[in-house]
């Protein structure tokens, strides 16, 4: 499996990795993490925004999404000596192509791993399809969601209906 090959190495000039204290990623995570919480605050910087998402999540659950990392993963807090909140390695590709090159330890691990099995990195003719608001041929349906809770989900079942009848 993927996530049983990513082989993540220090940066230049850290003399540990995974295999050593392991500072130096669990401080890269906690960058990204940081980065990911301050830009989503930033996007939602309208008193009205932040009313839709209290009102959508609740007072304590806005506060969560607004404090989380990469992919809502939990470690916007300082690093520490507790477990790196990795979460999906998906997640990790997308915050390498989010920030700029060698910003993303994590992130460009999977993309080399993932090259390595040749995967083109660069997408595919139609592949902005899925997400370019502009584009006006065919759409594909979006993947169904694994997580257990979404699955359970009325509200998630009605919004993607919802999406496939305002779609057409």
């Amino acid at each position: 499996a993927l996530n049983e090959r990513v082989n993540i190495s220090p940066l230049p000039g850290e003399e540990k990795g995974l295999n050593g204290d392991g500072k130096w990623l669990r401080e890269a995570v906690s960058e990204a993490h940081q980065v990911h919480a301050r830009v989503r605050r930033e996007m939602l910087s309208s008193d009205e925004d932040v009313a839709f998402l209290q009102n959508k999540l609740g007072e304590e659950g806005s506060l969560f999404f607004l404090d989380s990392g990469v992919a809502g993963a939990t470690g916007s807090q300082p690093p520490s000596n507790s477990a790196i909140d990795v979460k999906c390695l998906h997640a990790w590709l997308a915050d390498m192509l989010f920030r700029k090159a060698g910003a993303s330890a994590v992130g460009e691990e999977v993309a080399w791993e993932l090259q390595q099995r040749g995967v083109d990195l660069t997408g595919t003719p139609t592949c902005r399809s899925a997400c370019d608001p502009d584009w006006d041929g065919d759409r594909p349906n979006p993947p169904a969601p694994r997580n257990r809770q979404r699955l359970r989900s009325g509200k998630e079942v009605a919004r993607r209906k919802r999406r496939r009848r305002d779609d057409r």
